[in-house]
């Protein structure tokens, strides 16, 4: 069942989704990047 909300509120939840999802990645890349005593071997991990 899906719940039609107000245009207003629709853009509200999205943005707030778009928010979340940007600082769900940003906490893995930090808490990668912590493993590592350099940029430079985060960076060689990866490729």
């Amino acid at each position: 069942m899906r719940t039609a909300f107000r245009p207003d509120i629709r853009r509200m939840i999205y943005t707030t989704n778009a928010i979340k999802s940007l600082n769900v990645r940003l906490c893995k890349i930090i808490e990668t990047r912590s493993h590592f005593p350099t940029d430079e071997a985060a960076s060689s991990s990866y490729g």
